[in-house]
């Protein structure tokens, strides 16, 4: 099978340009701009989604979002102000890691036996699978990433005092990245090219013998059986699917149009949610850098 390039998520000029963002091939630094107030987005139906009406995506047609095949990470527009990018996730584990292990040190407790940090975003599998190395090395399975569930007493504590200390860095419940995310998908969803993308994928699936759930969309598989070897092989035609077909790098490519549309249409709350996610992360970075 053949590797499908990266390709850089690019942006107009003017989309995200109140933020203060660049976005390349990873989302770049961000400059705040002040705002005084947060208005509220532009709402069809309050808080159940974001009006997409009225949007043009050929004024975004140099929008595309970056998949990276090998991690299954999908780079999108929303990643710019999304409080639990991934970006924020892992300074967001590290905080808590260091939290635990400074109160570790301080009582003479052993050094707690991490995992490695996970690398799969929320975004990844919005369209079912698409990294086929991962599909060949997990199925439809995540890795596992666990870490030791028997703690002592003093380790319990040091565990309830980190998360009581991460609790005053989380963000409060402004929720315009969310409303952001599921109305660019429900949009995607409902789109002809949307529909044809995923139909061209059923289509490949179905001619490798696969059944594709009418409920929703992806090949039936035995979610009993785990990592097993008919899981392995159904996550990798699906997988393969996605990929040869072309229909991830659209319906991705997609997404990233009507978010980077939304954002525009929000432009003024979106600024806002980049502060917020601005002083997010410097309250982690503080946390760690405290830490060493």
């Amino acid at each position: 099978m053949h590797s499908r390039p990266e390709r850089a998520l690019h942006t107009r000029p003017q989309v995200l340009r109140a933020l203060g963002i660049s976005l390349s091939i990873t989302v770049g630094s961000m400059v705040l701009v002040s705002c005084s107030s947060a208005p509220q987005p532009d709402t069809e139906s309050g808080s159940e989604g974001l009006d997409i009406g009225g949007i043009d995506l050929d004024q975004y047609s140099t929008v595309s979002a970056q998949l990276d095949f090998e991690k299954g990470i999908v780079t999108l527009p929303i990643d710019a102000i999304r409080r639990d990018s991934a970006q924020v996730t892992e300074l967001r584990d590290q905080a808590r890691r260091a939290l635990v292990d400074t109160c570790a040190r301080a009582s003479g407790l052993p050094s707690v036996a991490w995992a490695p940090f996970s690398q799969i975003n929320l975004d990844g599998r919005l369209y079912g699978l698409w990294s086929v190395s991962l599909a060949t090395r997990y199925g439809f399975e995540m890795a596992d990433e666990s870490v030791k569930s028997n703690r002592s007493d003093d380790e319990s504590l040091c565990f309830a005092s980190a998360k009581e200390a991460m609790a005053g860095v989380a963000p409060d419940s402004y929720s315009l990245d969310d409303q952001i995310s599921s109305s660019a998908y429900d949009a995607v969803q409902m789109s002809d090219e949307g529909k044809a993308a995923r139909a061209a994928a059923q289509a490949c699936m179905t001619d490798e013998g696969l059944v594709i759930d009418p409920d929703s969309g992806h090949p039936r598989s035995d979610a009993s059986a785990g990592n097993s070897e008919a899981n392995i092989r159904i996550a990798v035609i699906e997988a393969t699917c996605n990929v040869e077909t072309g229909a991830i790098q659209t319906l991705y490519d997609l997404t990233a149009r009507y978010q980077a549309a939304l954002i525009d249409r929000n432009e003024a709350a979106a600024v806002v949610l980049a502060e917020q996610k601005a002083e997010l992360i410097a309250g982690y970075q503080k946390i760690i850098n405290e830490s060493k």
